[in-house]
């Protein structure tokens, strides 16, 4: 019977010692000393003092120059080749009517003194039968008769001479056509692209001799997205077309490491959005694009960077990109100097740069990075920029 009251004895004694245990624990442990709160240090940022102006939008394309006018010049007669100008070579220049290529014509002209022949014959013939009509009104007045058969007064013997003669003038007018065919001149002021014949090379009619362009205008086709044809003021499809309506295009050019710009204009829109892009293709004339005055010569076939002159924003704000928060917000900083968000419209936006609407004149803005901004952050500030020192050309070449 002592054995269970030994155990019994023992487990009481443990779990007094525990208890003691915890009890000693919980009473003298060490008090804990509340640290003193720092406060944030406050963090440097660049602002800017919002002046709302006006702004001249514009937007960038690109494309590739090509000619308005491009033909090939085709042999229309049949002969051997006896002259070339010495301007027939690929890329040579060339004015409005000169002569480019030269068709044996001795054949064509010995086919225009032939008809010439047959005009005289039947001049003659005419000349001949309008005296033998004559004859015969007089011998039917002389006869007295009220009637007179038109055979007798050879009517139709007149009309057969007449027509003769106008036929014969005909194939005299062909043979000369046929001559003058033999001459191929220049259409327009110009420039050789390709030749594909020589001197004494036999041709004949349907024979491509060169191809040749318009060196007066060159064009550029500009795809425009969806998103860019709204700020250009372009008229509608239907209305009257006219190059004043049009906005005006300037046209950059980079050869080596020296960029080149020539001025231009949209003219006309194409008829429908490329099935493929999706994209609208305005078209940009540029008049004399090898000219030498105050330019450099714009060739053919060059790609190039078009800024067209977009519309114009009243009472806008260039500010950073980065400056833009969630879209639609921008940090302002309170006279306290800490921050507050502002709800601002952004009008449109490049990579760099935003273009909003709806700060007030006089706000600072910060412009540059913070990372995890809230409402009350402290801000140290520099003295404030004003936004009209923001450039409207970023460094990646979007221009706004």
């Amino acid at each position: 019977m002592a054995r269970p009251y030994r155990k019994i004895i023992i487990t009481t004694s443990v779990l007094f010692a525990g208890a003691l245990l915890i009890s000693a624990t919980y009473y003298f442990k060490p008090s804990q000393e509340r640290a003193p709160q720092q406060s944030l240090q406050a963090i440097e940022v660049t602002v800017v003092k919002v002046q709302p102006k006006t702004h001249q939008l514009n937007v960038v394309s690109q494309g590739t120059v090509s000619p308005k006018y491009e033909i090939d010049l085709i042999a229309e007669v049949t002969g051997r080749i006896e002259f070339v100008s010495p301007n027939f070579a690929n890329g040579d220049f060339f004015t409005s009517g000169e002569k480019l290529v030269q068709i044996e014509p001795i054949d064509y002209q010995l086919s225009l003194i032939t008809a010439e022949s047959a005009v005289a014959r039947a001049e003659e013939e005419l000349a001949i039968e309008r005296g033998r009509v004559k004859q015969a009104r007089r011998e039917w007045r002389e006869l007295g008769d009220e009637e007179a058969n038109e055979l007798f007064l050879r009517k139709p013997q007149l009309k057969a001479s007449e027509a003769a003669l106008a036929s014969a003038s005909a194939e005299r007018d062909r043979a000369q056509i046929q001559l003058d065919r033999t001459t191929i001149t220049a259409p327009f002021n110009g420039r050789i692209r390709d030749t594909f014949v020589h001197a004494g090379q036999f041709v004949s009619r349907g024979t491509r001799l060169a191809t040749i362009f318009s060196s007066e205008v060159a064009e550029i086709r500009l795809p425009l997205r969806d998103q860019q044809l709204q700020w250009i003021d372009l008229p509608p499809e239907y209305d009257t077309l006219g190059s004043q309506k049009f906005p005006a295009v300037s046209i950059k050019s980079t050869i080596g490491s020296v960029q080149h710009t020539r001025e231009g204009r949209i003219v006309r829109t194409e008829s429908s959005i490329d099935p493929q892009s999706r994209m609208t293709f305005a078209v940009a004339e540029i008049t004399e694009p090898f000219s030498q005055e105050n330019a450099t010569p714009l060739d053919m076939g060059r790609f190039v960077e078009a800024k067209i002159t977009g519309i114009i924003l009243d009472d806008v704000t260039i500010l950073p990109r980065h400056a833009v928060y969630k879209n639609n917000l921008v940090l302002t900083v309170t006279d306290q100097n800490s921050i507050e968000f502002a709800r601002v419209d952004v009008i449109k936006t490049s990579a760099e740069q935003a273009i909003v609407r709806g700060i007030a004149e006089g706000t600072v803005v910060v412009s540059s990075r913070v990372a995890n901004p809230f409402v009350g952050m402290s801000v140290s500030t520099s003295p404030p920029q004003s936004t009209e020192k923001i450039q409207s050309k970023n460094t990646t070449g979007e221009m706004l």
